[in-house]
């Protein structure tokens, strides 16, 4: 059985992590823009190869320590800092700047590497994904989770593809900059409720 909201947080969170410029989207446009659509899209697809260890890892390491209370809130303060983050940076963004000319061809190697070593990457798979679908109680609701947020992560990094020609004028556009203000706003009130849980966990409130 699929969970409602899950499906929304996983959208909302594949929004935040497909449109947030990041070393993955200068790769994306660097490589459509040097060596074509396939290459492109051999780096859009990237999360699909990169994210699978780091999420067994995480769920396997937060899910033995998650019966401990302090533990699991103190991932929770965790989660909720750097979702504020996530939100202060993209409420107070006015410009991008991706530089195409210094990002060196990538294949589709390179492009895991690169989305690797983006601490992000695990930031948000132990403080929060993981503790997400760890809670689900069942398989449905795991997968409701994954599924929309791979999808619409994907979905938009091949959206960026295609658009390439077009990325720096949508980078800079009034509606790309309302949209990251609007979901920065969105991520702002989970990373309150994932504090207040964390503060209730440790025993402050």
């Amino acid at each position: 059985m699929f969970d409602f909201s899950l499906i929304v947080s996983g959208i909302i969170f594949g929004i935040a992590a497909g449109i947030s410029p990041g070393p993955l989207l200068a790769l994306i446009i660097s490589e459509t823009l040097q060596h074509g659509i396939k290459e492109g899209m051999k780096v859009a697809i990237a999360p699909l190869i990169t994210d699978a260890p780091v999420m067994i890892i995480a769920i396997i390491i937060t899910s033995r320590l998650s019966q401990i209370t302090t533990f699991t809130g103190i991932v929770s303060l965790i989660g909720g800092s750097y979702l504020t983050y996530l939100a202060i940076t993209m409420l107070k963004l006015k410009e991008v700047k991706i530089d195409i000319k210094k990002v060196k061809p990538q294949s589709l190697i390179k492009g895991i590497t690169t989305n690797l070593l983006n601490p992000n990457l695990y930031i948000f798979w132990f403080s929060i994904a993981a503790p997400i679908i760890i809670k689900a109680p069942n398989l449905g609701m795991k997968s409701s989770f994954l599924i929309s947020f791979y999808t619409v992560v994907i979905g938009i990094n091949l959206g960026w593809v295609l658009l390439v020609g077009k990325a720096r004028k949508v980078l800079k556009s009034r509606e790309y900059i309302l949209t990251m203000r609007v979901l920065g706003g969105l991520l702002f009130v989970y990373a309150l409720y994932l504090g207040k849980n964390g503060l209730g966990l440790i025993g402050v409130i």
